[in-house]
């Protein structure tokens, strides 16, 4: 049987929201100030000075990949369908309406989502974040006379901004020419923020196990960091 990327990227969505779940059990459990020891099983302690830190450490981690990720989700949603050759696609359902309508909603989602994605990506620290970060950003560059054509304008720093105006007045044939199927754009889009969501579920599940360690030395328990982390983290389910 071939493996497709896609049925990859399901798997590993799938495998990730698993583990993220199993590992963070019911979140929250207890708010009283005493916490299940890593190390004596159903027994209690006061929550000491490093288990601020620690919670303050994961939750900062977290709420940074789970950002990335969500964003990447958003911006790959919305890619994949400017870009989908299926038919009854939306500049199909834009031509049979006459309205540019859902594709102003969808172009926009895209944007945000890029916009978002990149802001994430630049604010870590990882190699392979810098990365995708260059791949969008370079993406975008090299298609920027033709986006500004539908009203979408690359900034400096490779963001983008849209005008609705511009957008819609277009035309679905232009709009369709820069984002649609075979134009390429969306299809790089596409592709790396799968990548860059599939990366950043990896790493929220991998700082909950290689940060895992309770100040007696022991590693965490899965109701001890559940507690800990006191937080709704649900890895983009």
């Amino acid at each position: 049987m071939r493996i497709t990327s896609q049925m990859l990227y399901k798997n590993s969505r799938l495998s990730s929201a698993i583990l993220g779940n199993a590992m963070l059990g019911k979140i929250g459990g207890s708010r009283s100030g005493m916490l299940t020891s890593p190390l004596q099983g159903s027994s209690t302690r006061p929550v000491s000075k490093y288990d601020t830190t620690l919670k303050n450490a994961l939750g900062s981690r977290l709420k940074s990949y789970t950002g990335i990720g969500g964003s990447a989700e958003s911006l790959r949603g919305a890619a994949s369908a400017l870009s989908s050759k299926a038919e009854g696609n939306v500049f199909d359902k834009a031509r049979e309406s006459e309205s540019t309508d859902e594709l102003l909603r969808q172009a926009k989602t895209m944007v945000n989502g890029y916009n978002d994605t990149m802001r994430g990506l630049k604010g870590s620290s990882e190699m392979s974040n810098s990365v995708y970060n260059d791949m969008l950003g370079n993406a975008v560059k090299e298609n920027s006379k033709a986006l500004s054509e539908i009203g979408i304008s690359v900034g400096r720093d490779n963001s983008l901004s849209i005008d609705e105006k511009k957008f819609q007045s277009a035309g679905i044939d232009k709009i369709e020419q820069t984002l649609g199927k075979g134009s390429g754009l969306t299809d790089r889009l596409s592709f790396v923020s799968e990548y860059v969501s599939r990366n950043a579920a990896a790493n929220a599940t991998r700082s909950l196990s290689t940060m895992g360690y309770g100040s007696g030395g022991g590693y965490l328990s899965t109701n001890y960091l559940s507690g800990l982390l006191g937080g709704g983290y649900n890895f983009f389910i």
